[in-house]
């Protein structure tokens, strides 16, 4: 995520490095570099995720969901708020075939994501509800010549508008 800061932007992340997950935050000044007064921060989340093959976050106003895809395929959500304190808000099994996603649209009550499969296809996994673990919809959008992406790459604009 960018925010703007006083000087250049504060950038930050999530990052799983071996097993466990960290918060990445550092800033660049006007230029783009790094910003030598504020060093990069790096903060242990915790332990666990070497069977991770997927994080997303969805920000929102107050809070983030926070998805982790396993390579069982068992797609995890957490819930943060400004506290910063990581809160389970289900799971959902099943997703065995998919290798990655990306969040490609996020409204008031649900986020969507398009998921590239081992087989090839590509889908959209809708909705995922903020509030509720309901099983979200599947719906193939490409054919087996998308077996050749590995990720998926999503960018949120001024706008709001996700490409």
């Amino acid at each position: 995520m960018v925010k703007p800061a006083a000087i250049g932007l504060q950038l930050d992340s999530y990052v799983m490095i071996g097993d466990a997950m960290y918060h990445s935050v550092y800033r660049t000044g006007t230029d783009g570099r790094l910003d030598p007064k504020r060093p990069p921060v790096l903060t242990r989340v915790g332990g666990g995720w070497a069977s991770f093959v997927g994080f997303e976050r969805s920000v929102r106003p107050g809070y983030s969901m926070m998805y982790g895809l396993r390579s069982d395929g068992a797609l995890f959500r957490w819930v943060t708020r400004a506290d910063g304190v990581w809160h389970r808000a289900g799971s959902l099994p099943a997703y065995g075939g998919f290798k990655s996603m990306t969040l490609i649209s996020r409204t008031s009550t649900y986020d969507t994501f398009l998921i590239n499969t081992h087989s090839g296809p590509l889908y959209t996994l809708s909705p995922i509800r903020r509030t509720s673990a309901s099983s979200p919809h599947r719906n193939r959008h490409c054919c087996s010549e998308s077996e050749s992406f590995t990720v998926g790459i999503a960018d949120t604009q001024r706008d709001g508008q996700v490409t």
